[in-house]
């Protein structure tokens, strides 16, 4: 049975690779090609760490390398092995016919191996090739390696199986599903984090860096010695290889067996009905109609962890400018011992994260109504009403948001209270852009494809999108110009000048600097309300011609 179960599953993935538009293809082979051409650079630049690191740290650095890879391919792969478990349509079929759930099992468990964990291993042993060729590694190595990282796939897509079904246990399958999808969010973040430590690292002015040892707890420990054996030729390798290969083996297959026993039983509770809950019939207060739209958004955003990933280009794009910013060696970069540089250094580095990144938040504002977009056409509302009530939410979530870290980086690092005002002003504004242009993008160009929920915006309107945004940006730089000047002058005239790449005004009288500050504030508000007022006026008037019907794919 399991030979007519792979048959019928390479004729499926072969109906499916010619069902691809031509433009889909092209896009994978020239990833597939990228990606080939990235290794090469990449592969010498680790052998070239031999020469940077100790053997210690070399060594601990390949643990940590190992452990975060292996948490990175269990973390991605959650999602799809969620979907291949419990999200396939054929399941229930399969089930009624005379086909051992074991059989069943193990081609689901090849189909969701054959993603991500294979094109991890696949990358992983062409850089061990790469690395052995240029450090002259023993022919042990090769071999050693590729089997290594085999295992490490195959153990990390286990665990991936086994995390969805204790997932499905302890919570609804809905909520399971949900938090899969953040976790390979969160775990892709991660693992670009991670990508950016080398550059932290070689800004370090030593020719040899130390790290600690890894501890020896940590389960990637026994790879790593078995790699650096085999890559020197003694006989420990093969031994440690061996070992690591059959503790490998050993807990995946128990895994396995262990989730192949329950997996019809999480099926049934996976796809059990959900009871609606009893709730209160008393009517509650009136409100106007954009409020309880920016409500309902709210609701909607809240309940749904997955559309707090649309968040997550803002997130990264933010993390990473920091991360090497502040790891610099910069006199702007310290935030205690030169607060007032650190705070317009860090505003500078907010406008484009919020117009890159929170746009695509607000733009998925009409493509999130999914299914339930009946509703905007049977109420009694406006399309000004739904557009400046879905503006108001976005606006709210995002500037709230926002707002909360300017207080908590004033109580943290003594930012002066008139440079936490300009703050204030500066990122309400810029936020208010970003939600009117999204909302903007979600009305003109908003879609929905029950086959791809997470597609909400047309692609040419996120292209339109994103130059309006670098527009806005090079609009914002006088009244942002301004606002940083003028607060980084009064910091100046109370404690002193500091290193600043903005020209200071401190020799400046008094009120020639607030007329500075306040006409950057006023600049800053009037530029702002004539994007916001224009943006929504036109997506008022797209909303008008077409209505929502325009969001079927």
């Amino acid at each position: 049975m399991i030979k007519t179960l792979w048959y019928y599953q390479k004729k499926t993935l072969h109906h499916q690779y010619e069902a691809l538009p031509a433009g889909r293809k092209v896009l994978y082979i020239t990833l597939t090609a990228l990606a080939l051409f990235i290794m090469i650079p990449f592969g010498l630049g680790i052998a070239a760490a031999g020469d940077v690191f100790s053997t210690e740290s070399l060594r601990a650095v390949i643990v940590y390398l190992l452990l975060s890879t292996l948490a990175v391919i269990t973390f991605v792969t959650m999602p799809r092995t969620f979907q291949l478990l419990f999200g396939s349509k054929d399941i229930e079929f399969l089930f009624t016919l005379p086909i051992r759930s074991r059989h069943l099992f193990a081609m689901q468990f090849f189909t969701g191996w054959a993603g991500f964990p294979l094109l991890s291993f696949l990358l992983l042993t062409g850089l061990s090739i790469i690395i052995g060729a240029v450090s002259g590694a023993h022919l042990l190595f090769y071999p050693a390696a590729a089997l290594l990282f085999f295992g490490l796939s195959v153990f990390g897509a286990g665990l991936a199986f086994l995390l969805n079904l204790f997932l499905v246990y302890i919570l609804p399958a809905q909520r399971a599903q949900q938090l899969t999808t953040v976790i390979s969010f969160i775990s892709a973040a991660l693992f670009i984090l991670a990508a950016q430590m080398p550059n932290i690292i070689m800004q370090n002015d030593n020719t040899s860096l130390t790290i600690e040892a890894a501890p020896a707890w940590l389960p990637t420990q026994p790879v790593a010695a078995a790699l650096f054996a085999s890559f020197r030729g003694e006989g420990a390798g093969v031994i440690y290889a061996a070992a690591c290969l059959g503790a490998l083996a050993v807990i995946s297959l128990a895994s396995l067996w262990f989730v192949e026993k329950h997996y019809f039983s999480s099926w049934q509770r996976a796809t059990e009905p959900v009871g609606n809950k009893i709730k209160s019939t008393r009517p509650g207060a009136a409100r106007s109609v954009p409020y309880a739209i920016a409500l309902k958004e709210w609701r909607t955003v809240q309940r749904n962890p997955k559309e707090w990933t649309t968040c997550f280009t803002f997130a990264l794009i933010l993390i990473l400018m920091f991360i090497n910013f502040f790891g610099s060696d910069s006199a702007l970069a310290s935030p205690w011992s030169n607060p007032a540089s650190a705070w317009s250094s860090v505003h500078v580095m907010l406008g484009p994260a919020i117009l890159l990144g929170l746009q695509q938040f607000a733009a998925a504002a009409f493509g999130r109504e999914g299914d339930s977009r009946w509703m905007l056409r049977a109420l009694p509302v406006t399309p000004r009403q739904i557009v400046f009530g879905k503006f108001l939410a976005h606006w709210v979530m995002t500037g709230t948001a926002l707002a909360a870290l300017e207080l908590i980086a004033f109580l943290l690092f003594g930012w002066n209270i008139v440079l936490v005002f300009a703050g204030l002003a500066l990122t309400l504004s810029l936020t208010a852009v970003a939600a009117a242009s999204g909302v903007w993008a979600g009305a003109s160009g908003g879609t929905y494809n029950e086959k791809n929920p997470q597609k909400r915006v047309r692609f040419d309107t996120g292209v339109v999108s994103f130059f309006l945004n670098v527009l806005y940006l090079l609009l914002f730089f006088v009244p942002t110009w301004m606002i940083l000047s003028a607060g980084l002058s009064l910091q100046s005239k109370w404690s002193g000048p500091e290193p600043a790449f903005l020209p200071l005004w401190d020799t400046a009288p008094w009120p020639w600097i607030s007329l500075l500050g306040t006409g950057g504030v006023l600049s800053a508000a009037g530029l702002t309300l004539l994007i916001v007022y224009l943006h929504l006026r036109h997506g008022t008037k797209e909303l008008t011609e077409r209505g929502v019907d325009y969001l079927d794919p």
